[in-house]
């Protein structure tokens, strides 16, 4: 499940920021309104404190390529599935709790509630939002999945790092070294003279997990990638050696795109159903393999 971290803050309303839609750039596959992200307490009724946690998914990747036409996914998108691992957590802790003595009601949320997970992340002093949107802890760098805790409990808050501020030029920790905007394969990262604006829609990852069809220049965008992108992660330094393992086996991280694209449904629940590549589904792993293939065709031509 790999390292983890875990921080406190209260339950009062959050103040908007871009990273919730209220500015530019929105946000992907966001359901709620604007307005029902901001108040913890609509999620339950007196809560007092949120407590956070986040687990480290950063793996060095050690293996030889081969000559096999072959897609990526990100690394987060491989092993067991971050929602699985961290709602369990959360209910260990719950466990935990209430085995203490703690009489309490609460919500969990990994990843598909209203409020924004990095928010509270770094309000909890779990991190800082680095350049690129992403929350970036000292010792496990930018790959981490979050999860939160509502809950009435009275507990003591701890000291955020730094204020809530994203996509700015203001950010204490990023310097100014630009990286992740000069990597971004879709030119989603934005400098302009007010801050750095997101832009989702030329996001990769985003476009590997949408439905429907991909526009051309969306096709050529994705590159090789067939769930997820890394690249604004893998050019940070603040993820140099920030690992919890290794990746050593080619196929479980850049399968052959020819076996994609032979999926049956039997072995696509086999092979994927715990992980979060899952999610999307068979027709958009498919979708995404065809057009890396098209991509490492015109690659090596």
């Amino acid at each position: 499940m790999g390292k983890g971290i875990a921080g406190v803050c209260g339950a009062e309303p959050l103040e908007p920021w871009p990273g919730i839609g209220l500015g530019t750039g929105g946000a992907p596959f966001i359901r709620y309104k604007p307005e029902q992200r901001l108040y913890p307490g609509n999620l339950l009724p007196g809560a007092a404190s949120i407590i956070v946690l986040g687990i480290g998914c950063g793996r060095e990747l050690s293996y030889e390529a081969d000559e096999h036409p072959r897609g990526r996914f990100s690394v987060g998108a491989v092993g067991l599935d971050y929602h699985i691992a961290l709602r369990a957590l959360l209910d260990g802790l719950e466990d935990t709790l209430r085995k203490g003595g703690y009489i309490f009601e609460c919500h969990k949320s990994v990843d598909t509630g209203p409020l924004p997970e990095k928010a509270l992340a770094v309000k909890a002093g779990l991190g800082w939002l680095g350049r690129n949107g992403l929350l970036i802890n000292d010792e496990l760098g930018s790959f981490l999945n979050i999860g939160y805790m509502v809950t009435d409990i009275e507990l003591t808050e701890l000291e955020s790092l730094i204020p809530l501020e994203i996509f700015t030029e203001k950010g204490r920790f990023c310097g100014e070294c630009n990286r992740c905007i000069k990597a971004c394969p879709g030119a989603a990262l934005i400098k302009t003279d007010e801050g750095t604006v997101f832009d989702y829609r030329k996001c990769v990852s985003y476009l590997t997990q949408k439905k429907g069809e991909l526009a051309g220049d969306e096709r050529r965008s994705i590159g090789l990638r067939l769930y997820g992108c890394d690249a604004c992660q893998d050019a940070c330094d603040y993820n140099r050696n920030a690992y919890i393992g290794k990746i050593t086996d080619i196929d479980y991280i850049a399968p052959r795109l020819d076996e994609i694209l032979n999926l049956t449904k039997a072995e696509y629940e086999r092979r994927y159903k715990a992980t979060a590549v899952y999610w999307r589904g068979l027709g958009v792993l498919k979708r995404n393999a065809a057009a890396a293939l098209e991509n490492w065709k015109s690659y090596n031509h």
